[in-house]
């Protein structure tokens, strides 16, 4: 697993260099309130293909990991995936409306967004396929594409003093449907068919994910949805650069995850635990670490305007440990065949969500929501920990505790003679 996990891992701290490069840009052009302005638009926009997918991807993935025809996979979900994105389009634009309070320009863009659901929706789809499949090169470039093109454009823009909130917006939608480039290379012509069966289990087992996948990713984007019509703009602007700064640890995360799921999918569990407790020393130390650079760092890369987002920071830095160690179990458990558990935990942390974001960001803004994501983050981590070891017949310190034997096993990787 070693190669795997260090390429995603590098294409993944490739692709967090990327924003730490263009959100610079983007917040010294637009300033905190304009930056709020533009996650307005991109928030639920990034929101919209977990909602609407009903799971499908997290069964495409468990599916082509045990070997399933990949042109029943692509023809009976992608189907699916498209009457799916296509039923969503009249509730899309009136969240359009909503969402907007009254800014023009945050209505146009998410309408843009809410039409191509059906082509977004079918990238999601490519991307577990790749994913289930172990197609790890493919799986890199779909990964990249969608952070690379709008790097490279948004770039261009600031330097040519073209970089808005309307030409940002536009930049980021179409790039999100770049990620089935690689895929179609990849798996080249199918005999696309479609089975009923294929579609109705993908809906029973997607539905079950879909509800603990929805609550995670509700978790860690519903304090920016919520802030839309709960706060001021410049609140938003201020707590997406937190974000942004906090977020560095994602890099290995989703490298654990992403190689780790297909091999428990196949009965390897005892990943795990080790892919567990080597993650949270890695997100620890690199959470520390970065604590300590934030107010030196943050104004250096996006202006002094954006100082205020620092105690945000550091609160959201202490919330990624269990954050980053609750995604990671939710993955393992969903490969495992229990998503129904995972539903469990992140429905826990929602409800903690929803009325601790209601009653504080009208007073305290982006740091009543890094609190409220602190609180969450450690419930649903404290669940799932409990429920894997129950699942996997496994004592906790395996999961907590770093061993002397994953260093070891760590540098042997790093040889190709030994790790022969």
């Amino acid at each position: 697993m070693a190669g795997p996990v260090l390429a995603m891992t590098g294409t993944n701290v490739f692709v967090t260099l990327l924003g730490f490069a263009t959100g610079p840009f983007l917040a010294r052009a637009l300033g905190p309130a304009d930056r709020g302005v533009l996650a307005a638009i991109v928030v639920p926009l990034t929101l919209a293909p977990w909602v609407v997918n009903l799971g499908l991807p997290a069964y495409a993935t468990r599916e082509a990991a045990r070997g399933r025809d990949l042109g029943v996979l692509v023809g009976s979900l992608g189907l699916a995936s498209i009457v799916l994105g296509l039923v969503a389009l009249g509730p899309g634009f009136a969240v359009a409306s909503f969402l907007a309070q009254g800014e023009s320009v945050v209505e146009h863009y998410l309408r843009i967004g809410f039409a191509l659901l059906p082509l977004t929706l079918l990238t999601g789809l490519y991307f577990a396929l790749l994913n289930g499949a172990q197609r790890w090169r493919a799986l890199v470039a779909a990964r990249v594409l969608p952070f690379l093109v709008p790097a490279i454009v948004i770039s261009v823009l600031f330097f040519i003093g073209h970089l808005t909130v309307s030409t940002a917006a536009l930049t980021t939608i179409l790039a999100m449907n770049l990620s089935i480039v690689p895929g179609l290379f990849s798996f080249g012509l199918l005999r696309i068919r479609v089975s009923r069966n294929c579609i109705a289990s993908g809906l029973r087992f997607g539905l079950k994910s879909w509800l603990g996948t929805l609550g995670s990713l509700t978790k860690y984007r519903l304090d920016q949805l919520m802030m839309i019509p709960l706060t001021s703009s410049r609140q938003l602007g201020l707590y997406v650069v937190a974000v942004t700064i906090s977020g560095a640890a994602d890099a290995v995360t989703a490298a654990v995850s992403t190689v780790a799921s297909p091999r428990v999918s196949r009965g390897d569990r005892t990943l795990a635990a080790r892919g567990m407790r080597v993650l949270l020393l890695i997100v620890t130390v690199a959470a520390g670490l970065l604590a300590i650079a934030v107010p030196w760092v943050l104004p250096l890369l996006f202006g002094s305007r954006f100082s205020d987002a620092i105690v945000m920071t550091w609160i959201l830095l202490a919330a990624s440990i269990p954050g980053q160690g609750a995604f990671v179990l939710s993955a393992l458990l969903t490969a495992a065949g229990r998503p129904g558990l995972v539903t469990i935990g992140e429905l826990l942390a929602l409800a903690v969500t929803v009325p601790g974001l209601v009653l504080l960001l009208p007073s305290l803004g982006g740091i009543g929501a890094a609190l409220v994501s602190l609180v969450a983050y450690s419930l649903a981590f404290g669940y799932l920990l409990i429920t894997a070891r129950s699942h996997f017949r496994m004592p906790l310190a395996d999961f907590l505790v770093v061993r002397g034997s994953d260093f070891a096993q760590a540098r042997a990787s790093m040889n190709p003679e030994r790790a022969r």
